[in-house]
């Protein structure tokens, strides 16, 4: 369950957190943030595409299909996008006929397989009673999954369930696919990449693919599921900015701030055997 603090705080840091889920994600939205994803996805792709040579790829919670259009930019022409109602036909990057409407807040169906589903900020915004089933769709469509999702105190529309990334991992090694960092350690501070995705991004493979994937060696397999967690240095420098906002803004807000992330710390800590747990 989400921490009653956690929410009281966000709340605090955020206008944004009152405002529902993924259909807040206009055409707007997409437009104005298409080209960073673009360089983002213009970097990422290429190193997938040297790891795993993928022939077809499925993005869940795709929105307009921009890092698809990169993918098909690099050659891979078989894709795939599921999304809300909310993404408009005119607004795709991607042949409608490749597109699924679906409320990824229920559980979905779709008759085939892939080489690597991707799945990037998405999960964040769904209830956290939805986070296992939709771990087990994502690893039914594919023996690798690129998946980020966001992580606690990282700001956002619509974001309900903030985890960090061993804890998703967790939900993943259920399925039997293992955690690696193949992907941060290849883009950690390149400018080019968007932060969340240089922070967030873990490549899971099922165990019984690593042998037809000779990209991926043992070396980059995280048993330590903790050492996942991470922050990116710009998120840092924004919450530290807003720690310095409160001591200057109210008597004792910078100590209230520090009890309140010291208790949400212990709490997530506790939980970190595993998720339900």
């Amino acid at each position: 369950m989400s921490d009653p603090r956690l929410e009281s705080f966000r709340d605090r840091l955020s206008s944004d957190w009152s405002t529902p889920r993924l259909s807040h994600y206009t055409a707007e939205w997409y437009g104005r943030k298409r080209q960073r994803k673009v360089r983002s996805a213009q970097v990422v792709v290429p190193i997938l595409i040297e790891l795993a040579h993928p022939a077809s790829v499925v993005d869940i919670g795709c929105g307009d299909g921009t890092w698809l259009s990169v993918f098909r930019e690099h050659g891979v022409g078989d894709t795939f996008g599921i999304d809300g109602h909310w993404v408009a036909h005119e607004s795709l990057q991607i042949p409608a006929e490749s597109f699924l409407r679906a409320d990824l807040e229920q559980s979905f169906s779709v008759d085939r397989s892939f080489d690597l589903a991707v799945s990037l900020e998405v999960a964040e915004h769904l209830p956290e009673k939805r986070a296992r089933s939709f771990v087990e769709q994502l690893t039914a469509l594919a023996p690798l999954v690129l998946f980020s999702a966001a992580v606690p105190f990282q700001d956002g529309t619509g974001h309900v369930n903030l985890q960090w990334q061993d804890h998703w991992a967790r939900l993943f090694a259920e399925r039997d696919y293992l955690a690696s960092d193949a992907i941060r350690r290849s883009i950690w501070g390149n400018a080019d990449v968007l932060w969340f995705y240089r922070q967030n991004a873990v490549l899971y493979v099922r165990r019984d693919a690593i042998a037809e994937l000779p990209g991926i060696d043992a070396s980059m397999i995280v048993s330590d599921l903790t050492r996942l967690r991470v922050v990116d240095p710009e998120l840092y420098l924004d919450k530290a900015g807003k720690v310095e906002k409160l001591r200057y803004r109210q008597p004792g807000g910078l100590e209230k701030m520090r009890d309140r992330l010291a208790a949400v710390i212990g709490a997530s800590v506790r939980r970190s055997k595993g998720p339900g747990s």
